[in-house]
């Protein structure tokens, strides 16, 4: 066999390998997100599968679960009927989340390239967990009540997505992935209230935008 031809059957090997492998794909990765009502960053784990009907199009459902704290802290010091005081108090919200994505992809490259970009669209299902306070008596600088609740929603919503995977073997694959979603109008508003000796104060948030970036491996069966 000419050496040329050699190399030339060396090359293309790869290329076959990868435009005849399986078209199931098993991923995992973590993400990173904001959690809708407490604005807290965090990463959280995330599992997916791709279904490759055709050549360039793909199915792409993904599982992602999320949970972090934030915690809220003040001080209050001064004199008061010639008695001074100088207090500090803090108090948590606890909030989880999963995200249920499911999306229509289409390769932007030939089925043989091993670096695969896809972008798509489709749906998705988030899952809020809170526990809050809902009303909170802060006395110069003393918490003396509070009432706690628990906030559990569901929201669909429409989410545009990136993904690019690029292929080590034809069967191991990292991946990166940017997932933008919008429920369009704020969903499940939720209101906090903190009263006070001289007044209070209250806040009000709800479910509008979410983004997701993901980096993790695959492997096509």
């Amino acid at each position: 066999m000419p050496l040329k031809n050699a190399f030339f059957i060396l090359a293309f090997l790869p290329a076959v390998a990868i435009a005849q492998a399986p078209s199931h794909t098993l991923k995992v990765g973590a993400a990173y997100t904001q959690l809708p009502y407490t604005s807290v960053n965090t990463v959280g784990a995330v599992v997916g599968y791709n279904y490759t009907f055709r050549p360039r199009m793909t199915l792409s459902t993904h599982l992602g679960f999320f949970k972090d704290k934030e915690t809220a802290m003040g001080r209050f010091a001064g004199v008061l009927d010639g008695v001074t005081y100088d207090n500090s108090f803090q108090y948590e919200t606890r909030e989880q989340m999963a995200q249920l994505d499911l999306n229509w992809m289409y390769a932007l490259a030939r089925p043989d390239n091993p670096n695969q970009f896809r972008v798509g669209t489709g749906g998705t299902l988030v899952y809020s967990r809170l526990d809050y306070p809902v009303n909170t008596y802060i006395n110069k600088g003393i918490i003396e009540s509070m009432d706690r609740g628990i906030h559990e929603v569901v929201v669909p919503m429409f989410n545009v997505a990136l993904e690019n995977q690029f292929h080590i073997t034809p069967h191991l694959a990292v991946f990166g992935r940017l997932v933008f979603q919008t429920a369009f109008t704020e969903q499940h508003d939720v209101d906090q209230r903190i009263n006070y000796d001289f007044g209070f104060s209250s806040t009000t948030g709800g479910i509008l935008n979410l983004g997701t970036a993901t980096l993790g491996l695959g492997y096509a069966f």
